[in-house]
């Protein structure tokens, strides 16, 4: 279903993903970021890897929100 990555890079974009260290905010600006390269990227492999670290990305800020109430 997904994949746990803990970096992910295409051209000049590099991320380390270290979830716990995000804050909210810093979540959804990664969101947005890693999803604007991945409608850029044209190569299988790295799109398939940005499109896991946004759905990671997405668990992530779901996890904080649920987790708050």
């Amino acid at each position: 279903m997904g994949k746990n990555l803990d970096r992910v890079g295409y051209d000049d974009f590099d991320l380390k993903l270290e979830y716990e260290s995000f804050d909210d905010d810093e979540l959804r600006a990664l969101i947005s970021d890693v999803a604007s390269v991945w409608l850029e990227c044209d190569d299988d492999d790295t799109c398939k890897e940005l499109k896991y670290a946004i759905v990671n990305l997405e668990l992530a800020l779901g996890a904080r929100i649920f987790d708050g109430l």
